[in-house]
């Protein structure tokens, strides 16, 4: 808001700027790790988890409070958050051989981006008004040289090309959880002297 004095000249502006929510949240992050050692190998499991039971945002002056947890939450300050997130990789070590397989893991939850068809005429464009959880593989192998300092290594990401579920957004896929490129394969060679 703009005020003016008497002469019509600036006096001040008055803003009305509203800072974020609070927010309350609850919930478990998890760490698994074991390591083996087999036959001059070394195999390692490691398994990380992230549940959220609970994410509260309070009222505001322009909205009600809601709990975010399973929603895309367009249209708010949020990201979207599934419930469930986490990966586990086995990885096996054997002298200049490295090897790892990991499993990517991020639950489904409530798409919400064309809610504003809800009860008009393009309400069948609202297909299931859920995105599908998405899991992935990736491979790691690496050989590490000797003489010289050398490493070789091949990545591939996303081992099985699983396409992305589906968000009723612009990009049509939710860019901060999933992965658009389908499978790639990167080949590497560093040299350390």
């Amino acid at each position: 808001q703009v005020i003016f004095d008497n002469g019509q000249r600036l006096s001040h502006v008055i803003t009305h700027y509203i800072n974020g929510p609070d927010i309350t949240t609850e919930g478990i992050d998890l760490h698994l790790e074991k390591k083996w050692l087999i036959d001059n190998s070394l195999i390692k499991f490691d398994l990380n988890a992230a549940y959220i039971h609970h994410y509260q945002i309070e009222s505001t002056d322009v909205r009600a409070g809601y709990n975010a947890v399973g929603r895309s939450n367009t249209g708010t300050s949020s990201q979207p958050l599934p419930q469930w997130k986490g990966n586990a990789s086995l990885k096996i070590e054997k002298g200049h051989h490295t090897a790892t397989l990991r499993w990517n893991y991020v639950d489904s939850y409530i798409d919400e981006g064309l809610s504003i068809l809800a009860n008009t005429i393009n309400e069948s464009e609202l297909t299931n008004g859920k995105v599908d959880r998405f899991v992935t593989w990736d491979f790691l192998y690496r050989y590490q040289w000797t003489q010289p300092k050398l490493t070789t290594s091949l990545t591939i990401i996303n081992l099985a090309n699983e396409e992305p579920p589906e968000v009723k957004d612009e990009l049509r896929f939710e860019s901060s959880l999933h992965n658009a490129f389908g499978r790639t394969a990167t080949i590497s060679v560093n040299y350390h002297y």
